[in-house]
């Protein structure tokens, strides 16, 4: 198997070692834009089984390709690799703008199962957990579903001037490139927005945006808020609140806590008991890409299609935020 890498560093790297580890045998082709930065990385590898290169041509004769560059470079990459029987990895976002938005959505169909776009929190033990307790009837209709992740990057002096902060591009931003993991992940588990609102904030300097709030109405009367921000001390939680229940997500632990006429000894409503509770390794996020890659190879050993409802998630995920209303503070 030849597997090519569109990009070098970061999580592209990240993505090399997660395929190098769990597929020994295979072969790689990276490609680098600079010839002197693909010069030195052949002259300090000792590893015959990877190859560094300017030529984009010699990823070609691949199995399948790994698009980890820029998130608004990815549909001309696309665009280079399909139709050439090649399996096609393309990091999220799909797309970061309508008129690639509207190329994807026109391929044929055999060309969209060959593309796999990687929101990998849908191949998380955390999604099927949540998928499943969310189809219990006991616990009633959905109401709201909330989701807060934060950490203090921001304060961070080699991110000053970081690309998450400078770029004008909405899906390089806060909201955007972290935002959509969660967004993709909600309409995986309670269906796409009918509309969004995304608030950008400068909370630590006054200049760049490291904050957001994503509020969305879905159907059903379910609302959905995702709050982001790299300016504060480390979170990651999330609550359902049903009409019967509420599910919680923090440290590595998901609770069910119900039923919902649960009362003190004065007949006072007070909080139910935890009647589940599930523990995790470790972070969902960090599982969850190493089951995504998992995945996608495995459908090219099989020599499947990827499904097109998943392909059509991709996309949907990147026109819901192209649609929202953006509200710059």
């Amino acid at each position: 198997m030849k597997i090519g890498i569109i990009g070098y560093k970061g999580h592209s790297l990240k993505l090399l070692n997660i395929i190098k580890k769990k597929f020994k045998s295979y072969e790689f082709f990276i490609y680098c834009r600079k010839k002197e930065i693909s010069k030195n990385l052949n002259l300090a590898n000792n590893n015959s089984k990877i190859i560094y290169t300017t030529s984009l041509e010699k990823l070609f004769i691949c199995n399948a390709v790994i698009i980890s560059s820029s998130s608004n470079s990815h549909v001309s990459y696309i665009k280079k690799f399909i139709g050439r029987g090649i399996y096609i990895f393309s990091e999220k976002p799909s797309c970061t703008h309508k008129c690639d938005y509207d190329y994807l959505k026109d391929i044929p169909k055999k060309d969209k199962g060959k593309i796999y776009f990687n929101f990998n929190l849908k191949k998380s033990k955390l999604y099927f957990d949540l998928g499943s307790i969310l189809l219990n009837k006991s616990y009633g209709n959905i109401i709201h579903f909330n989701i807060d992740i934060t950490h203090g990057l921001s304060f961070k002096k080699e991110f000053k001037n970081n690309w998450r902060f400078k770029s004008s591009n909405i899906f390089d931003n806060i909201s955007g490139n972290l935002g959509i993991h969660y967004l993709n992940l909600l309409e995986g588990l309670i269906g796409n927005p009918k509309s969004t609102d995304v608030s950008l904030y400068t909370s630590k300097d006054k200049v760049n945006f490291d904050t957001a709030l994503i509020i969305s109405n879905h159907k059903n009367n379910i609302t959905s808020k995702v709050f982001l921000t790299y300016a504060s001390a480390y979170s990651k939680k999330i609550s359902i609140y049903l009409t019967n229940a509420i599910v919680e997500y923090e440290n590595n632990k998901l609770s069910v806590f119900y039923p919902r006429d649960t009362f003190n000894k004065k007949g006072l409503f007070k909080k139910p008991n935890s009647i589940l509770s599930i523990k995790y390794n470790n972070d969902f996020a960090v599982s969850s890409l190493e089951s995504s890659v998992e995945y996608f190879i495995n459908i090219i050993n099989k020599n499947k299609s990827f499904p097109l409802k998943d392909y059509n998630a991709g996309l949907a995920s990147s026109i819901n935020i192209l649609n929202a209303k953006i509200n710059k503070q």
